[in-house]
């Protein structure tokens, strides 16, 4: 009888060290810390450690494999959200808690989860690109269209990143990829720009401020 495990993999009472926030150290069982990741991500994200911290336990070697991985697709979920939500705070996620989201990222299984993650980063990096003047201006559906076409091409161009890391056995810089979106979305946004792309959308804007100045009903778009 000595040495049996009565216990599921996913139900093991074996407690890890976590590094918490604040810098001290709790004990936690694998199914505690799905639980409070779950439960963290529901308020503000503030998730009981940093993105590092919780990566790093989920990779312990003798943590229940299948549990690491449905904690690390809560925290892509969160993480994604965040972005979509304008929380994508630079003080809350340092670069090593990036480089964590991405290897979460890269071990998912999920594809759906994964492509909304890249999307809502790039999104992300397309609002502070726009920034506040270009408000109203930048909403129009020509912009749109061009958002989300921009957006498709930056996922082209990971994928592509990726399979040539996998040929040359490299790792992708991930973060060299998000740092490049906004200044891929200001020149393309300018070459689109040149080329008339927006003129409608210009158009729209006009009428929506001289309504605004003259105090009448704001026309809507056909």
């Amino acid at each position: 009888m000595f040495g049996l495990n009565f216990f599921p993999e996913e139900e093991s009472p074996k407690l890890f060290p976590l590094i918490q926030r604040d810098g001290t150290v709790m004990f936690i069982s694998a199914r505690q810390l799905h639980n409070r990741i779950l439960k963290d991500s529901l308020v503000n994200f503030n998730w009981v450690a940093t993105a590092q911290s919780l990566v790093a336990i989920c990779n312990c070697s003798d943590f229940p494999r299948n549990i690491a991985a449905e904690i690390k697709d809560a925290m892509l979920r969160s993480f994604a959200e965040q972005a979509a939500c304008g929380l994508f705070y630079p003080e809350f996620h340092t670069p090593t808690d990036e480089l964590a989201m991405f290897s979460c990222y890269a071990s998912s299984k999920d594809e759906e989860l994964r492509e909304i993650f890249l999307s809502e980063i790039v999104r992300h990096e397309i609002t502070i690109a726009k920034g506040e003047a270009g408000e109203i201006w930048f909403n129009g559906p020509c912009h749109q269209e061009f958002d989300e076409k921009f957006i498709e091409t930056q996922l082209k161009h990971l994928a592509a990143l990726e399979l040539a890391s996998k040929k040359e056995a490299e790792a992708v810089d991930y973060l060299a990829w998000r740092k490049g979106i906004q200044k891929e979305y200001c020149d393309a946004h300018n070459k689109a720009e040149e080329d008339g792309e927006f003129e409608e959308d210009y158009k729209i804007t006009e009428e929506i401020l001289t309504a605004m100045q003259s105090g009448a009903p704001e026309k809507t778009a056909k």
